[in-house]
């Protein structure tokens, strides 16, 4: 899910600004939204931000973390599984990034080589070499 999120979190940020700007309530709306003190002053397009952040932020507090914990401390090894398995985790979001965008690089080829993207160029075997 969050690949997913990730993958598609230019088209929505492009979907937000276009929809702010086609439908005036609801730019209002939105305006008025991110003037709240609760929002702090940071836009919408932050807060959708925050959550692609996340991951390489937990991967990198806990890198921190482990250059200033003691070798003896009582945190040390979960702290070092737990930085394994976020970085783990970062891989495998970087990886389906990375699928996902060899997908649509392959259905641009497709759509520039025969037109119908149901022509069957496209199969899950085939990458695009760039």
């Amino acid at each position: 899910l969050y690949g997913e999120y990730i993958s598609n979190f230019d088209k929505a940020l492009k979907l937000l600004d276009e929809s702010c700007k086609k439908n005036r309530a609801f730019g209002e709306l939105v305006r008025e939204f991110e003037s709240q003190p609760a929002c702090a002053n940071l836009p919408l397009s932050g807060y959708l931000l925050e959550t692609v952040q996340r991951i390489p932020r937990y991967k990198l507090l806990l890198q921190d973390y482990l250059k200033h914990l003691p070798e003896d401390s009582d945190d040390r090894l979960s702290s070092e599984r737990s930085l394994e398995l976020i970085s783990k985790v970062a891989a495998h979001v970087n990886e389906s990034f990375r699928e996902v965008d060899n997908f649509k690089k392959l259905i641009e080829v497709q759509k520039k080589l025969v037109g119908d993207p149901g022509d069957g160029l496209i199969s899950p075997s085939r990458v695009s070499i760039s």
